[in-house]
């Protein structure tokens, strides 16, 4: 078994790997120059994450441009509250696409993975799996406010309390709530299923039915606050 060592020096991405050391007390040694083990720069899914959310701001106003020139052309007047609105609709839709889909992996280490390992049918799964084998007790409970299983769930609530919101702003018809709500939730899980719909080789996020709870319970949230 190889292992990655990371002593990456200041002036360049170097990183050595070490074999364990046998009896014999010979350890083999390797260096890598600007890369991982991937055979990928290894900085290069950082500065992929990093330009992708940069750009969101400006992405968004390119998604608005069409509703206003649609305002202007319709009432000879551009609403600055109604644009502001549409922007900041856009804007949250592809912070809230970023957030399900980055961090980006390196293509090299997505190859393999099944679909069938990235997709998770049992309700708040999460919730078992760390109870499981733990006694219920005041510790153990307050352990559990600050783990990751509880805000991950709370995460996932959190995240389309704003779609529930603009949906009650912006349309004000109760039948839309269901009709917009509910797809965009698949879109979510189903891109991290598809491992964004092909681009990548397989799957590196996991679908999960409980973000669709989750998620559900978030927007009607938003919903009921807005109305």
């Amino acid at each position: 078994v190889v292992g990655l060592l990371g002593n990456k020096s200041p002036d360049s991405n170097r990183f050595t790997l070490v074999t364990p050391k046998p009896e014999n007390g010979v350890r083999l040694q390797a260096t890598l120059g600007n890369q991982n083990p991937t055979g990928l720069p290894v900085e290069q899914s950082d500065q992929s994450n990093y330009y992708g959310i940069s750009g969101i701001p400006f992405v968004a106003v390119l998604f608005t441009m069409p509703y206003a020139v649609y305002q202007y052309n319709r009432h000879g007047a551009i609403s600055k509250y109604r644009t502001l609105i549409i922007y900041s609709f856009v804007l949250y839709m592809l912070v809230a696409f970023f957030l399900v889909s980055l961090p980006l992996p390196p293509r090299a280490s997505t190859v393999g993975n099944r679909w069938q390992d990235h997709l998770n049918l049992i309700p708040f799964k999460q919730i078992w799996l760390y109870w499981h084998d733990r006694e219920f007790g005041i510790a153990s409970f307050q352990a559990y406010l600050t783990s990751m299983s509880l805000w991950q769930l709370l995460l996932n609530i959190l995240l389309t309390v704003p779609f529930g919101v603009y949906l009650a702003i912006t349309l004000k018809k109760p039948e839309a709530y269901d009709s917009l709500l509910v797809p965009v939730e698949f879109f979510y899980e189903t891109s991290q299923l598809t491992a964004l719909f092909g681009i990548y080789p397989g799957p590196y996020r996991l679908a999960d039915v409980e973000d669709l709870i989750c998620n559900t319970m978030g927007g009607a949230s938003g919903y009921y606050i807005a109305i």
